[in-house]
């Protein structure tokens, strides 16, 4: 019977085993997950964009490591999921993260594979429409890294060329590709202007990006009133892209508080389980000096997700 009962209570552990290492899902030894994880701090303190802060980030994690914080783990999606949490909260910084390894052929990428329709479909553009008033309105949820994005932004752009004003909807926008950002915030500057500058590690390199010549319609570049719809959803590109026209003047910024992520991210590959999603440059615009690391893009205007496209409306019509 003891015999019968141990053979059973096998079978039912190889069956959790089995289910557990499915969705490429590799059961991990506690040894295993020490390991990555003073891998994934190895990595972090090569690439990080602020090198003293990546120590701090060390320290820490190797102090909860060596309290048993992470003896739970056992798998390379419970180490993706609670790892990258452990991350974000010591540094406060929302772009790190890991991934797992899908083969030995794919070559590491920051970039995330949308699932959700409003990300995916159309390079995420959702909605282009002219409002009462001769307003134009145009929704969309992330900037894409495809040249078909550009054309995708210069068909909504053409569509709107002949509005008394525009609404830009990033509520729901997570970011994305600064070169869209940059390509877009080029439809409003009639000169060629500084955007941002983007710092590398440790400010060892400074990369100026400007906007782009010869881009855009002349009726979008002068006194054209543009307002941005934004909230707690909206994040990193999209961020870069609403700050930028804030503080040069050229957007008015509705809604509540962004997301506050504003680093450039990369992906390295941190061992044969994981690949790091780590910051590895910062925007500073020229006119602040600084960003909205942390703290948003503060609204002009205060309104509730759900009133700001009527507040920017009536804005527009007075306008």
């Amino acid at each position: 019977m003891k015999y019968f009962v141990s053979v059973i209570i096998f079978i039912f552990l190889m069956i959790c085993a089995v289910s557990k290492a499915t969705d490429n899902d590799i059961l991990l030894s506690q040894e295993q997950v020490r390991q990555s994880i003073v891998d994934t701090l190895q990595t972090l303190n090569e690439v990080y964009v602020f090198p003293e802060k990546a120590k701090l980030i060390e320290s820490e994690v190797l102090s909860r490591m060596n309290n048993g914080a992470y003896d739970h783990i056992q798998s390379t999606k419970e180490f993706q999921r609670f790892m990258t949490d452990e991350l974000i909260e010591v540094s406060t910084d929302g772009h790190l993260g890991i991934m797992r390894v899908k083969d030995d052929k794919s070559e590491p990428t920051h970039v995330i594979v949308e699932t959700e329709d409003i990300y995916k479909n159309n390079y995420a553009f959702q909605k282009v429409e002219i409002l009462k008033g001769n307003v134009g309105y145009l929704k969309f949820n992330k900037f894409y890294i495809d040249d078909e994005a550009v054309e995708t932004v210069d068909y909504a752009f053409g569509f709107l060329k002949d509005t008394d004003a525009m609404i830009i909807d990033l509520r729901d926008c997570i970011g994305g590709s600064p070169e869209l950002v940059r390509y877009m915030s080029s439809h409003f500057f009639n000169e060629k202007t500084l955007l941002w500058r983007f710092h590398t590690r440790g400010d060892e390199e400074i990369f100026d990006h400007e906007s782009m010549e010869n881009v855009g319609l002349s009726n979008f570049k002068n006194d054209y009133p543009v307002f941005i719809l934004v909230g707690p959803e909206t994040a990193s590109g999209a961020e870069l892209f609403s700050y930028t026209l804030k503080h040069y003047g050229k957007a008015t910024i509705i809604g509540e508080k962004t997301n506050g992520i504003a680093y450039a991210v990369g992906a390295v590959k941190i061992n044969q389980y994981f690949i790091g999603r780590f910051s590895m440059n910062q925007p500073i615009n020229p006119v602040t000096n600084t960003n909205w690391e942390i703290v948003g893009v503060q609204p002009d205007i205060k309104a509730s997700l759900s009133d700001s496209l009527h507040v920017a409306h009536s804005k527009a019509l007075e306008k």
